[in-house]
């Protein structure tokens, strides 16, 4: 959501990334992204399809014996969002993202399914911008409705400067194919753990919710290897990370101790449009 108006495009992705030293944790996520953008009338419509496989590998977890409930997650869903002009100065964009977030290890319930969205106002003016909105996020592990913010400047024509919250980045453009951005965040996410888990001192819970954040600070490198082909890859560090299992009622059950990560990600952008060479 940041008080852009989508381009008409459509997009292929893929990323690779991994955290090796969560304390006694060690974590993978691959993504996969496709989408598609058009306009009707006046509104710019985005639609994207997208699947993250999220694997952990716990050594110890004081509590729980059977840790193969906590190893592997999935979400899959899609994003409808869109984006229209109210003025020259001032536009506004919305989104909904609806998605199954779970071990996938019974049949769908809904306790699997997990709902983002989110709504922003922009004004804009000479070479900057601001969004003022709301959106419902897992940033901070628990899906939650957050204010969103988000202050964008221009600094000529290769320096650029994106200040809020619940991220801020500065961008420098060398030249065509080379990009470098240092960026900070608030990022989480949130999974339904479906099987039965039996933790010490609690018992055997079902439908438990397990859940974990932290404040990821990177760096970025984009290189566009052809016209329709982008190759991204990031160096940063997990801090302050939290893992917590909850119950359905949102009532703590256990804190898994993790300490701060370095990581690393790669990932490929495929522009499928055969007339956009941008």
């Amino acid at each position: 959501m940041s008080g852009q108006v989508y381009e008409c495009k459509e997009v292929a992705k893929f990323q690779y990334e991994v955290a090796p030293s969560l304390g006694q944790h060690y974590l993978e996520t691959y993504a996969y992204q496709m989408g598609a953008t058009t306009h009707l009338w006046n509104t710019a419509i985005a639609v994207e399809a997208a699947y993250m496989d999220t694997r952990f590998s716990f050594f110890e977890v004081p509590g729980i014996a059977e840790i193969g409930a906590l190893e592997r997650f999935h979400r899959v869903g899609f994003s409808l969002g869109a984006s229209g002009k109210f003025t020259e100065q001032w536009n506004w964009s919305a989104y909904l993202h609806p998605q199954l977030s779970s071990t996938l290890s019974r049949a769908i319930a809904t306790d699997d399914l997990l709902i983002e969205g989110g709504f922003g106002i922009t004004k804009h003016w000479h070479q900057s911008r601001l969004t003022l909105g709301v959106e419902r996020t897992t940033a901070f592990g628990r899906p939650q409705w957050l204010p969103y913010l988000n202050y964008f400047k221009a600094v000529g024509e290769l320096l650029q400067l994106q200040l809020g919250f619940p991220e801020s980045q500065v961008t420098y453009q060398f030249n065509n194919r080379h990009q470098l951005a240092v960026q900070g965040k608030v990022s989480g996410n949130y999974f339904h753990i479906s099987g039965n888990l039996a933790i010490a001192g609690v018992g055997t819970v079902s439908n438990a919710q397990f859940h974990f954040s932290g404040w990821n600070f990177g760096v970025q490198h984009q290189y566009k290897l052809q016209p329709k082909v982008t190759i991204t890859t990031r160096i940063g560090l997990l801090n302050n990370n939290s893992f917590e299992i909850e119950d359905t009622n949102e009532s703590a059950l256990l804190s898994i101790p993790t300490d701060a990560s370095p990581y690393f990600s790669m990932g490929l952008q495929y522009n499928l449009n055969s007339n956009n060479n941008d």
